[in-house]
């Protein structure tokens, strides 16, 4: 099981017409259109786009890999924040393609407790973007970001944090595809006053998170639990659209312009 198939056991709260419909089948597909779209334009030249895992540039999949828009092309690049891309299964029993996730992605590396048991590239140090990102939360830098993307999606904006254990994540000798979080915890910003609406209030290792009302308090909160330095952590802040299949409806179309200018670049700024 991947990590797109566990969001299908508890994200498909929605009826399908309270999201767009993509004009793509896949991931890869999507992904490499609005790349296409993206390196024309001069404030986005700088990004290139792979796939998070690196077997899945020449395999099928690269249709359910998630894909990274990032400023540095080396893999694995997880020290830089970036924009995302990812599927998640549709509903099971429903003739449903699933759903894309798009929008912004930042990591925390192991911490230095865990050095001995993890790849060195896996280690946080000074350098990754995680800082930055908890700063910028701190002092309300993403508070206009996602004002955009609320109002230009014309969805809730998502908020997911996900936790692995240090034997959990494949790396560059493996290549193997990413595993199931072993906990999530995941809200839902709805208004201009960004308050954080837990959907998902995970298990045990990230339950002190569960309450917090804003990426501001989360961003403290994970900091201040020191047993979350043993552990893996991805956040994803981003919305959805379906892909399109035989019940795509009368769903508003998103062309990949669309899925940039909506979803992506008014995270443009943050791409460190």
């Amino acid at each position: 099981m991947t990590d797109t198939s566990i969001e299908a056991e508890t994200s498909h709260t929605q009826d399908r017409d309270d999201y767009p419909t993509l004009s793509a089948v896949g991931n890869r597909e999507i992904a490499r259109a609005v790349y296409g779209h993206a390196r024309l334009l001069p404030e986005a030249r700088h990004l290139r786009l792979m796939p998070r895992e690196r077997g899945a540039r020449s395999t099928r999949q690269a249709d359910f890999s998630e894909w990274w828009l990032s400023p540095d092309p080396r893999w694995p690049g997880y020290r830089h924040s970036k924009l995302f891309m990812d599927r998640v299964w549709g509903p099971p029993g429903r003739r449903l393609p699933g759903l894309l996730r798009a929008g912004f992605t930042v990591a925390r590396g192991f911490g230095r407790q865990a050095e001995a048991l993890v790849p060195p590239a896996l280690v946080i140090d000074s350098g990754w973007c995680w800082y930055r990102f908890l700063s910028d939360s701190l002092a309300g830098a993403f508070d206009a970001p996602v004002r955009a993307v609320l109002a230009a999606a014309g969805q809730p904006v998502l908020v997911d944090l996900s936790l692995y254990y240090f034997d959990r994540l494949p790396t560059e000798a493996t290549e193997a595809a990413r595993p199931v979080p072993d906990d999530r915890v995941s809200f839902a910003i709805h208004d201009d006053s960004l308050a954080f609406v837990c959907t998902n209030p995970g298990g045990d290792s990230l339950a002190p998170l569960a309450s917090v009302g804003s990426l501001r308090e989360l961003a403290i909160r994970v900091e201040g639990t020191p047993d979350l330095t043993w552990y893996w952590i991805d956040v994803r802040i981003c919305v959805k659209a379906w892909y399109i299949g035989p019940e795509s409806g009368g769903n508003t179309l998103w062309r990949p312009p669309d899925l940039w200018q909506r979803a992506l670049a008014p995270w443009l700024r943050w791409v460190h």
